[in-house]
């Protein structure tokens, strides 16, 4: 099974983006005319151009096709955890949500997380989550599976290699 970004929603995604990018702009080139430079003006453009920055991070995902999940028999392959696949038999699975945004977690052994090449945002992800580099954490909101069918295709084979 693959998993890939649904791209309406990530199209969705952007579109709110570019809205709030040009929201926060009109509001900061206003104060500005109006008061000249002040603190305010410079927060608003500043997020105006973070905004602007998730913009077009969402568009290239959107048009990203390549899997965000790849089940094999080899191991699950997380693209936006490790450049690695993961053996069935080194992880345990749970599943959690914050604010309504559901993510799942990977434990995997310490062997296995030393082979792994773990992302920058996963790494800071844990840091602040208080986990260790044994756990793997990422949202899946916004993917072509529900989050139910996702965990359950990964504990049914997490399971099945250790029972052999």
């Amino acid at each position: 099974m693959k998993v890939h970004r649904s791209p309406g929603k990530t199209i969705g995604l952007a579109v709110l983006s570019l809205l709030m990018t040009a929201l926060l702009a009109a509001l900061s080139f206003a104060g500005y005319q109006k008061e000249g430079v002040n603190g305010v003006s410079v927060v608003l453009g500043l997020l105006g151009v973070l905004f602007l920055v998730a913009f077009i991070a969402f568009l290239r995902k959107a048009f990203d096709r390549r899997p965000v999940m790849d089940f094999a028999d080899e191991g699950l392959l997380v693209t936006e955890v490790a450049p690695q696949r993961i053996g069935w038999g080194d992880v345990a699975v749970r599943a959690f949500q914050v604010h309504r945004q559901p993510f799942i977690e990977l434990q995997i052994t310490p062997a296995a997380a030393a082979r792994l090449t773990i992302s920058r945002m996963t790494r800071l992800n844990n840091k602040a989550l208080g986990k260790s580099n044994d756990y793997l954490t990422f949202s899946v909101s916004g993917l072509d599976h529900p989050v139910e069918q996702i965990l359950s295709e990964l504990q049914e084979r997490a399971q099945a290699v250790r029972q052999g």
